[in-house]
């Protein structure tokens, strides 16, 4: 899986090393996304390709954000598409999709519109009952704690980061490498 070749981008400490690394993947879900068009909708697994637009979008949009060619029109296309088929699902993953999508949006610069799809996908684990469950419900609280930080909000930010972290370490633990990084942040913060 594509995934795999993007496990330790955080890690890079060099601007190319983690532009490249970023690409690589990149171009392994865009591969991935071609295949699944060219299957038909009959033989293609929904939840998968779903996954893939999505892998795909946020890429894209992280490319942006490191001043690359990220298309974020295509991105957020993708993501739209996902969050229709994720829908129609009836998925719990759908706040995935929204959290992606508000990726774009901070991506893009419009922090209000990024605030409100983090606070969207936030809604939709909740309601999908899998809240304490989906690593990608801790990053939306982490986006929502960047986002307020951003707008010099610093204050208003510290409950999403401590929530964001609450989850991370009830799902992967209190010694995974992001629960470590966000008590960094977050002691950062209370000093």
């Amino acid at each position: 899986h594509a995934w795999h070749s993007i496990a330790g981008v955080d890690g890079i400490q060099t601007h190319e090393e983690k532009t490249q690394y970023l690409e690589k993947a990149h171009d392994a879900f865009r591969t991935s996304v071609e295949q699944f068009q060219n299957y038909g909708l009959s033989k293609r697994n929904p939840q998968s390709y779903a996954d893939a637009l999505l892998s795909e979008a946020n890429l894209q949009a992280r490319l942006a954000k490191h001043g690359e060619q990220g298309d974020l029109t295509k991105a957020k296309k993708k993501a739209k598409s996902a969050e229709r088929i994720l829908k129609r699902l009836e998925c719990s993953t759908e706040g995935t999709a929204i959290r992606v999508l508000g990726v774009i949006w901070l991506t893009l610069g419009d922090l209000p519109k990024a605030k409100q799809l983090f606070l969207a996908a936030i809604r939709a684990f909740r309601n999908s009952g899998k809240e304490l469950e989906s690593i990608w419900c801790a990053v939306a609280h982490w986006n929502v704690h960047i986002v307020l930080k951003d707008l010099g909000k610093t204050s208003d930010s510290l409950p999403w980061l401590k929530r964001a972290t609450m989850l991370r370490e009830h799902i992967e633990g209190p010694d995974a490498p992001y629960v470590k990084k966000y008590h960094e942040w977050l002691d950062g913060l209370l000093k």
